[in-house]
């Protein structure tokens, strides 16, 4: 049984875009579900917010879940293979 989530996404959050309403939408439900649900993303303009506190406001929903930075830094402008892209990752840990 899945237990635990990783969400990956380089959307810019918050946002009205509707890829990000669906991401949080997802992820909140994941967390609803009794997921522990992790959801990284870059801080990629000066209106990105990773605090869940503030996301809650701006999307509406009341479950809780980890937010991690990405460093982004390190990807060249030539190899940045994460634009338009979401993934998502999940580890089981027991059988």
């Amino acid at each position: 049984m899945v237990e635990s989530i990783y969400y990956l996404t380089y959307q810019d959050f918050p946002s009205r875009k509707a890829n990000t309403i669906q991401t949080i939408s997802t992820v909140s439900q994941f967390s609803r579900n009794g997921l522990n649900v992790k959801l990284f993303f870059p801080l990629r303009s000066k209106n990105s917010n990773d605090n869940i506190n503030d996301l809650q406001t701006f999307y509406g929903f009341q479950e809780s879940f980890d937010i991690k930075v990405l460093n982004i830094t390190i990807l060249s402008k030539n190899i940045n293979f994460l634009t338009g892209r979401s993934f998502l990752f999940h580890t089981s840990l027991g059988h």
